[in-house]
């Protein structure tokens, strides 16, 4: 009586796609992992499969085929992807060792119950193509150790690197020593590497050495790395130059990085620049940088033609920042962006004020006040005070009175003000005319704003009558 619905074992792209919107890690590492798999292998059989090795080491259980997976687990951290079984025979009995009181079963059936699909989805080590030469553990198995930070046991790199057939993947497993903190193990396959004349390899022992406060052996292993053609070298070089106060020869080496596209040796080398007063050269090699999308350089190259109110370069700048993430390029895109729209705003007033707008003049005059333009702000509002706009006379007198305390300059344009009505104009030249020592007049206009309702007036009289 039931209809039944077909679905398909492996996602569509579409589904795919609506999985990647949803916020949930476990379902995340589904997506990045599942490999050959189905999100429903990787989620649904994954936790199943950890729980049923574990329990393997048990009595009556499979130990030995527990090894099996924790030994081609730990052979795939360590780099080798594509594991013969003779490498996991050899690893496993270092896992077997571990278990107390261990009777492993025959290697036969711990081969087949590690090796069999389990739960219809996966097997704990599975083939790698059709004809079985070749093994990988289940991802989900594989991310379980790799999360809980578990190291991987020395005597897998040995093994590991017997097996590996290309310099560059023997390159990468010391890599992930290294990565495991096995700094000599990652030497000791590094080192006939960098005999032989690679790059890659005597760059990383060159790092090792300066960790290791070794800073000549490092410079000299550098200088070979940048000469063999590393594209890291040079800028590693010039760091480790600049430590040392060797700033010239770091510059050089800087240089010699920032010219082969190293946008950090470009960044770099423009502060060092800056530091120095070089200021036309530490721009050059800042969009240098920038022009390579490196994130502070985006932002410091943004910051630096706003100050020059070139609002419209410093936007683009600034939105490639945005998108890398860089923090607080945001808030200064949004800070130039209002400053653009007022710069617009202040050349229409200016356009308008020229035109004789006085309204225009008094409203660019208080905006560019607002912006620490103060002469130009005074000008306008001479001018508009000089056309006997109401508000700039009384303005222009206050600037006079108070700002510049030119209170004989001052006076006739708040008389002019307060003679067309103003009140507060009233009390500014009561105040002036205080500060001229005319006491008389000064308290007549100041006692005539209070009345008028000032509070300032008001407030200048208490204090006044206070003992």
């Amino acid at each position: 009586m039931a209809e039944q619905i077909r679905l398909d074992r492996m996602w569509s792209r579409a589904e795919l796609g609506r999985a990647e919107e949803v916020d949930d890690p476990g379902l995340e590492e589904a997506l990045r992992h599942r490999g050959d798999y189905g999100i429903a292998e990787y989620l649904g059989a994954g936790p199943a499969l950890l729980d049923e090795m574990n329990r393997a080491c048990r009595a009556g259980g499979n130990p030995r085929g527990h090894a099996y997976v924790r030994a081609a687990v730990d052979l795939h951290r360590a780099g080798l992807l594509e594991i013969p079984f003779a490498a996991i025979e050899e690893l496993h009995l270092t896992y077997l060792e571990r278990i107390p009181g261990a009777r492993p079963e025959s290697a036969a059936e711990a081969f087949t119950w590690a090796t069999r699909v389990h739960y219809g989805a996966t097997g704990m080590i599975n083939p790698v193509g059709v004809d079985s030469v070749a093994w990988k553990p289940f991802d989900y198995l594989v991310e379980h150790f790799s999360w809980g930070e578990q190291p991987v046991h020395r005597d897998t790199w040995d093994i590991v690197r017997r097996h590996v057939r290309h310099d560059f993947h023997l390159y990468l497993v010391g890599r992930l020593a290294a990565a495991f903190g096995e700094d000599d193990v990652a030497e000791s396959i590094w080192r006939p590497l960098a005999d032989s004349g690679n790059a890659d390899a005597l760059f990383c022992i060159a790092l090792l050495r300066s960790r290791q406060g070794n800073p000549a052996e490092s410079e000299g292993l550098l200088h070979r790395a940048a000469d063999l053609g590393h594209e890291d070298a040079p800028y590693g070089l010039g760091l480790l130059l600049r430590e040392q106060g060797r700033l010239q020869e770091c510059e050089i080496q800087w240089q010699r990085a920032a010219v082969d596209g190293n946008a950090e040796a470009a960044y770099d080398l423009s502060k060092l620049m800056h530091d120095q007063g070089r200021d036309a050269e530490a721009e050059m090699w800042l969009r240098a940088a920038a022009e390579h999308s490196h994130g502070e350089a985006l932002y410091t190259l943004g910051v630096l033609l706003a100050q020059r109110k070139q609002y419209r370069e410093s936007e683009r700048w600034l939105w490639e920042a945005v998108h890398q993430h860089v923090d607080g390029a945001e808030e200064f895109l949004e800070t130039v962006i209002r400053l653009r729209e007022t710069a617009r705003d202040v050349e229409e007033l200016r356009n308008e004020a020229r035109n004789g707008d006085w309204d225009a003049a008094f409203a660019l005059a208080e905006l560019l006040r607002s912006l620490d333009e103060l002469k130009e702000a005074e000008h306008w509002l001479h001018r508009a005070a000089y056309a006997e706009h109401s508000e700039a006379t009384l303005r222009y007198g206050f600037v006079l009175s108070v700002v510049h305390r030119d209170y004989e300059g001052g006076e006739p344009w708040l008389r002019l003000a307060a003679n067309a009505g103003s009140i507060e104009a009233t009390y500014w030249l009561g105040v002036n005319l205080g500060m001229q020592k005319r006491g008389r007049e000064s308290l007549q206009l100041i006692a005539l704003a209070a009345r008028a309702g000032l509070p300032a007036a008001t407030e200048y009289l208490r204090n006044r009558a206070e003992p």
